[in-house]
């Protein structure tokens, strides 16, 4: 592979579950990865059998690489320095995906919005697990802090799905964590996440 090709390949192994043309091109321009031509670039992947394209529903195709092969990227993305930068890219796309659908998870479009978030889970998992463990990494900063709050909002605008889903356990898991480190979050913001987590709870019949 090319150089550019490399780096693309070391990008896609930041997702879990696989992700969308969408969400590549927006992860390589805000991970700095400059140069690099994405549907080039995946073409030449495919050809090598290093990713697989797979047709949605929707039309919309996904891109897939074996978990022993996204192993492989991901310890390529350490080696060359690239992994945190990446996760923060990936992190924050995500983010602002759920934000955006969480309007929709109660509209109209519910259907079609649950079904794409639904496609995302590991992903979004994986975006809030980064960004707790960031937050705890840099407890008492400033930069703690800013993870802190996104990744209470990440849990607000994942509530819904959660609820309806029946992923009620692991969403409560997820708010208990982010909201234990709420230092500089916005009272708003912490209300809003207390409000969900208690709406989860009564879901799980945990009164007290």
């Amino acid at each position: 592979l090319a150089l550019s090709e490399q780096q693309l390949f070391r990008l896609l192994s930041v997702f879990a579950g696989g992700c969308t043309l969408q969400a590549i091109e927006t992860i390589a321009t805000s991970a700095r990865a400059g140069g690099i031509n994405v549907l080039d670039g995946l073409s030449v992947l495919v050809e090598n059998n290093l990713v697989r394209q797979v047709e949605q529903p929707d039309g919309e195709p996904r891109l897939l690489l074996l978990e022993t092969i996204r192993e492989y990227g991901l310890e390529c993305l350490a080696d060359t320095g690239e992994l945190e930068a990446a996760q923060a890219a990936h992190a924050a796309y995500y983010l602002a995906l759920a934000e955006e659908a969480e309007p929709h998870l109660r509209g109209s479009e519910r259907a079609r919005w649950m079904a794409q978030m639904e496609r995302e889970q590991e992903n979004l998992r994986a975006a809030l697990s980064f960004l707790l463990e960031q937050a705890h990494s840099q407890t008492g900063t400033p930069q703690g802090a800013l993870q802190s709050e996104r990744a209470l909002r990440l849990c607000v605008a994942l509530s819904r799905l959660w609820y309806v889903r029946g992923y009620a356990r692991e969403g409560q898991v997820f708010l208990e964590r982010a909201l234990a480190r709420r230092e500089g979050v916005a009272t708003p913001l912490r209300a809003r996440a207390l409000y969900e987590a208690a709406d989860l709870a009564s879901a799980l019949d945990d009164v007290e």
